[in-house]
């Protein structure tokens, strides 16, 4: 009878902790996801520079080759620190 009584106890015991553990889990809180966006530095996002060529000269267009080439440098400069910045973004994160 005693044997009894005890294996009832126990078996009411884990239905009980069963049944606390499920309404417990309901209990939690939502989690929410939200998204965080980085931008790079403005400095690498300039519009780069297109010199028209107004010359007329076989020596305007020596000059405005010296001209776009400078352009096409600093341009090629914004994109390459872009990339960078990318680069150790993703290695931060």
């Amino acid at each position: 009878m005693l044997n009894q009584l005890k294996q009832s106890l126990r078996h009411n015991l884990v239905l009980t902790l069963v049944c606390l553990s499920l309404l417990l889990t309901a209990c939690t809180n939502k989690v929410t996801t939200k998204a965080e966006y980085i931008y790079p530095p403005q400095a690498y996002t300039a519009p780069c520079v297109k010199t028209a060529f107004t010359g007329e000269t076989y020596g305007d267009v020596v000059i405005q080759l010296v001209k776009v080439t400078a352009e096409r440098d600093k341009c090629a400069s914004q994109v390459d620190n872009l990339n960078k910045w990318i680069n150790q973004t993703k290695t931060a994160n």
